[in-house]
């Protein structure tokens, strides 16, 4: 008995280890799990000089002491890319800088054009992505291992003018490129009270291609995982030069606005939807000419009304969302009828129509037997098969309209 209790013993404690390794095991792995999805965080400290931006960067005493952050992983997984990926930022005077160092054994074999962007994103390039307090997109800016740069304002890819420097190196086992990005091109000044989101990405085609991202990512328009830039100080600027920069910045605004407003009142607004434009469209438009007129006045307004200006021109652009549209119009829409397609006194003039017209007869009768058997089918619900919800999506839209 005592020899048996023994091995009985002896079993229950391997069992026991064995079966201890293994939950310990999975708490490891979970944990990491849970480390790896953290977002990272880089604090962009004020440079003691201006880089030359050549793209030498060991050369260059600018980036003496800059923290370097190199933790690159694949996109849409969590292991290291084969080569080195790593980058520096920091900002001095006026302008925000950029240094990204690439590993690169086969250099001969970059892909990319100096004067091309047409698919930068299939060149050996840098992805740079930044979302900027109080603002409802994104910028995007790709730089290729030649210097071509493209610069696209996201979601939307919309193509804009960007007035970066740009610069870049060629070693025999890297690559790197060297970026000044005015703070009037970002359209915002930095803050250390209110930091960035975004990320710093690399596409790279010789031999065997990847795409790797400091952040882990699901894809590199995952703006929800989007790590956090950090700013340690604010940047040294006199109340003179922070006027001049925040006058400039109100001018491109006010480009931009003035051209998307131009498209939305001429293509989409009154000619497709004179109601709405006349509801909604109308009071933004002149509440729009009062800025542009401050505007036109701002070589007369103190730093203190030229920074309130900005701020008014920079909320405007929420008209360009849909949402307070399309509530105001229902708020005020007749509730007594169909609002999407039916006019105030329709109901008659489409009556005498169908008793007038066979075809509008036929359609009729075919329009009241499709509906009549909805009315006995079960609500759209929101199932997904495959990827998509487009099966349930025009389910729904057939129903509606």
């Amino acid at each position: 008995e005592n020899g048996q209790r023994g091995t009985i013993n002896e079993v229950t404690m391997k069992s026991y280890n064995f079966i201890l390794g293994i939950i310990t095991g999975l708490v490891l792995l979970s944990y990491g799990s849970v480390l790896a999805a953290e977002k990272k965080e880089y604090t962009l400290q004020r440079l003691g000089e201006k880089p030359s931006i050549d793209g030498k960067l060991k050369e260059d005493p600018a980036w003496e002491g800059i923290p370097e952050e190199g933790n690159f992983v694949l996109l849409g997984k969590e292991t290291h890319p084969p080569c080195r990926t790593s980058f520096r930022m920091g900002h001095h005077g006026d302008s925000l800088y950029l240094a990204v160092h690439c590993e690169e054994p086969h250099i001969s074999r970059l892909q990319g054009e100096p004067d091309d962007t047409t698919r930068i994103w299939n060149d050996d390039c840098i992805e740079i992505f930044f979302r900027l307090p109080d603002t409802n997109t994104y910028q995007q800016s790709l730089v290729n291992a030649f210097g071509a740069l493209r610069k696209t304002r996201q979601p939307g890819n919309n193509i804009v003018s960007t007035s970066a420097d740009v610069a870049v190196n060629h070693k025999q086992q890297s690559w790197a490129i060297e970026l000044k990005i005015p703070f009037t091109d970002l359209k915002h000044i930095p803050r250390p009270e209110a930091p960035w989101t975004g990320n710093i990405a690399r596409d790279r085609q010789p031999a065997e291609s990847f795409r790797a991202t400091w952040m882990p990512l699901d894809g590199m328009h995952d703006t929800g995982n989007f790590g956090t830039f950090k700013f340690k100080t604010a940047p040294q600027l006199t109340d003179k030069k922070l006027t001049s920069i925040r006058k400039k910045i109100i001018e491109t605004y006010v480009d931009d606005i003035d051209a998307e407003l131009t498209e939305m009142t001429t293509m989409r607004w009154k000619k497709r939807t004179p109601m709405l434009y006349k509801i909604a469209v109308k009071p933004e438009l002149r509440r729009w000419e009062k800025l542009k007129k401050k505007h036109q006045q701002a070589d007369t307004l103190s730093p203190k009304e030229i920074k309130r200006l900005l701020r008014n021109v920079k909320e405007f652009r929420s008209f360009n969302k849909a949402e307070p549209i399309v509530k105001e119009v229902f708020n005020r829409a007749d509730a007594t009828r169909p609002r999407l397609f039916w006019p105030k006194g329709g109901k008659k003039e489409i009556k005498r129509k169908i008793e007038q017209t066979p075809l509008l007869q036929k359609a009729y009768d075919q329009i009241k037997r499709e509906t009549e058997r909805m009315l006995d089918a079960d609500p759209v619900k929101r199932k997904k098969i495959g990827r998509r919800l487009l099966k349930m999506s025009r389910r729904c839209l057939k129903r509606v309209v």
